[in-house]
C-alpha cells in the first residue's frame, strides 16, 4: 500500500449553476436578442461578439457575477490567488448554430477560461477539453482520459485552466447554443 498519495501539477476544473431571478434571466435573453451587427461577428460555426466591444446592460452584470462565482470557486484550491488582482478578460457571447461546433481553442497568457451556458438544450453544445501533452502517448490506452466532456445546461458555469485546449461539441439541437465566454488573469495586487 502507498505511504503517501498526492496529485502532481493538478489542473482544477470548477462547475456549478448560477442562480438568477426570472427577471434577470429575461433581461439577459432580451440583451442577447438585441445584439446588433456592429457587435456580432458571423463565423462558420455561428457568431461571437467582438472582444473590442464591451458588454453592456444585463450582459455586463452577468460578467461581474461570473467574476464573483470564479473567486468563490478558486478559494478552495488556489488560495494565494486571492491576494492578487483577479480580472475577467475579453468577455464575449458565442453562438453555435445547429449542426456546428466550436473548434479547439487555446488562450495564451491567461490563467483560466470560463463559460456559462445561456441557451441550450440536452442536445446542445457541450465543452470538451483535450490533453495534447506527452502524457497522451506515454500512458497505456484506457487508463487515463485524454479528452474530457462537460455537458451543457442552461445557467451552468465551468471554469478550466487556460492552457488546456478546449472547444464545444456539435450542436445537435434545433436552436443556437449561446454561451458567455471569458478568460481570467491574476496579476500581483498593486495595493501591496
Amino acid at each position: 500500500m502507498a505511504k503517501t498519495t498526492y496529485a502532481l501539477f493538478p489542473d482544477w476544473v470548477f462547475t456549478g449553476d448560477i442562480t438568477l431571478t426570472p427577471e434577470i434571466e429575461k433581461g439577459i435573453q432580451e440583451d442577447l436578442d438585441s445584439l446588433d451587427k456592429g457587435v456580432k461577428h458571423n463565423t462558420t460555426f455561428g457568431y461571437t461578439t467582438l472582444k473590442e466591444v464591451p458588454l453592456t446592460g444585463n450582459l455586463r452584470k452577468l460578467q461581474l457575477l461570473v467574476g464573483s462565482y470564479f473567486i468563490d470557486a478558486i478559494k478552495v484550491k488556489h488560495k494565494p490567488a486571492l491576494e492578487r488582482q483577479v480580472e475577467v478578460v475579453e468577455p464575449t457571447i458565442v453562438g453555435v448554430k445547429p449542426g456546428h461546433s466550436l473548434p479547439v481553442m487555446l488562450e495564451r497568457n491567461r490563467w483560466y477560461n470560463g463559460c456559462v451556458w445561456l441557451q441550450t438544450t440536452n442536445k446542445g453544445s457541450g465543452l470538451y477539453m483535450e490533453n495534447f501533452t506527452g502524457k497522451r502517448y506515454s500512458d497505456p490506452p484506457g487508463i487515463q482520459d485524454y479528452t474530457h466532456f462537460e455537458p451543457g445546461k442552461q445557467w451552468k458555469y465551468c471554469f478550466w485552466p487556460a492552457h488546456i485546449p478546449a472547444g464545444f461539441t456539435p450542436n445537435a439541437s434545433m436552436i443556437n447554443t449561446e454561451l458567455f465566454h471569458c478568460t481570467f488573469t491574476a496579476f500581483p495586487n498593486p495595493k501591496k
